[in-house]
């Protein structure tokens, strides 16, 4: 299984690891699966392997995925979503992906046109929402995050 990185994407040095961010092919998308963590009975009903070109991952020294972020295009507001993290990383290494994974995202975005970008950040992620804040972000509005079936109407 083979990543095909754009060679702008980044490399970072996260504690004892390099961390390299760039765009997911639709191989890692069972990968994605993994970390993003719906539950058994709604990832059966998802399908993971038509996924490109709308993800950015964060792979290791040993180019497994610790990291993934969705991006969606829309003018004139995109969206970064369901930003997900490998558990086994340490607080440093993942702050140092989650600020990769944003700043590529932000920058993908913004080379389509896109003015603003909005995420959808869970209360317990304090770290996420600092980062963002960090770079302008700010709070628009708080609610539910909502999610349809459309292949069960």
């Amino acid at each position: 299984m083979e990543n095909t990185f754009q060679k702008s994407f980044d490399t970072v040095k996260a504690g004892n690891q390099r961390i390299t961010v760039g765009l997911a092919s639709n191989d890692d998308g069972n990968a994605i699966r993994k970390l993003v963590g719906f539950p058994d009975h709604i990832n059966e009903q998802i399908d993971w392997n038509d996924i490109y070109p709308y993800w950015l991952i964060a792979l290791n020294d040993e180019t497994k995925v610790v990291g993934c972020v969705q991006v969606c295009l829309g003018k004139p507001v995109g969206r970064l979503e369901m930003l997900s993290l490998d558990e086994s990383l340490t607080k440093v290494q993942k702050a140092k992906v989650t600020v990769r994974l944003t700043e590529q995202g932000f920058r993908t975005l913004k080379m389509h046109g896109v003015q603003y970008v909005s995420a959808v950040v869970p209360f317990e992620e304090k770290s996420y929402k600092k980062i963002l804040k960090r770079r302008g972000g700010f709070v628009a509005m708080t609610g539910n995050l909502m999610a349809v079936n459309l292949w069960e109407e």
